[in-house]
């Protein structure tokens, strides 16, 4: 039976080490992608942890792009499970429609307005506000 020399030893050691760093850097990975992910997060720490566990229970965890799909994915999960650790959308008001009788430019003005909100607010209600402005019109 061949000993087991302090050369060999030694690399053993390297090889756990080198292991070890392999799974803390993986680790940090998962971590800062949850955190990118709720960024909107009231309390991002615990948001970023809950990410980051769904992120670490589906056997082989990703890494590289399919990393940050993964925890965008959570994280709008999270979102739909538990609103209430993510700040409210902000409310905007809404825009009225322009009277059929009314000035062709008001009637103008307020679709600019509406295509500009549905632009800048990103929210899906001022998008259909827009959409059915600009119905009415055509």
């Amino acid at each position: 039976m061949e000993q087991d020399t302090p050369g060999d030893q030694e690399l053993e050691r390297l090889k756990r080490e080198l292991e070890q760093l392999r799974a803390h850097h993986a680790q940090e990975q998962r971590r800062h992608a949850a955190v990118e992910a709720v960024g909107d997060a009231i309390d991002r720490e615990v948001a970023a942890m809950l990410v980051e566990r769904s992120l670490g229970s589906g056997g082989v965890p990703p890494s590289g792009a399919e990393l940050t799909v993964a925890a965008r994915r959570a994280a709008d999960g999270l979102r739909r499970e538990k609103p209430f650790l993510f700040a409210a959308p902000e409310r905007r008001g809404v825009i009225a429609a322009p009277d059929a009788s009314g000035d062709g430019k008001q009637a103008q003005a307020a679709l600019q307005a509406a295509a500009r909100e549905a632009r800048l607010g990103g929210d899906r209600r001022s998008l259909i506000q827009y959409l059915s402005l600009r119905a009415r019109r055509a």
